[in-house]
């Protein structure tokens, strides 16, 4: 029996239609790893409940702790956000999660890159926010190899991801007697 390393991979990537406007992604980014991969699909919006399509929602206040406010609504969706995230990845490490692929500028799944507002939303949004599960995996598995879809384009960054991939991998393979 083969064990095949485990991957969390944005939902929208692999073409499902989970995404806040309604619209679906090519799955072709995906198509840049490799079969071996097992690939875990992951929507926080769409697994917390939100509608496809819905309220854009974005990250508000200090860098390392955001809110998450609906765009218009102003609703908070901060709290069960967090809960969700963190029961999620607590399900996941157990079965010997190697790494995720997740979608670049989202409020769940950004990695550095999505806009937040520091002050309130209305004002200036700076380019420099972690998605709520993005925050969640570094604080529950900081080691976790991350990669977003623009570096599946990027030979060298992919091939340096799943490198850290399969040695995370085989730090989880089951071990025979």
């Amino acid at each position: 029996m083969s064990h095949r390393i485990r991957i969390l991979i944005s939902a929208c990537l692999l073409g499902e239609q989970c995404r806040y406007d309604g619209k679906i992604m090519s799955p072709a980014p995906a198509l840049a790893l490799p079969a071996e991969l097992q690939l875990v699909s992951v929507c926080p919006e769409f697994e917390l409940g939100m509608p496809v399509p819905r309220e854009a929602i974005s990250l508000v206040g200090a860098k390392s702790l955001p809110r998450l406010l609906g765009r218009f609504s102003a609703k908070d969706w901060t709290r069960s956000m967090n809960a969700l995230c963190h029961a999620r990845l607590c399900a996941l490490a157990g079965k010997g999660l190697a790494g995720a692929v997740l979608k670049a500028r989202s409020p769940s799944c950004g990695n550095g890159d999505t806009e937040r507002f520091p002050l309130e939303l209305g004002v200036s949004p700076l380019n420099d926010g972690d998605g709520l599960l993005v925050l969640a995996i570094k604080k529950l598995l900081p080691e976790l190899p991350l990669l977003n879809e623009a570096g599946l384009a990027r030979t060298a960054e992919l091939s340096a991801f799943l490198d850290r991939v399969q040695r995370e991998g085989n730090r989880h393979r089951p071990q025979l007697l």
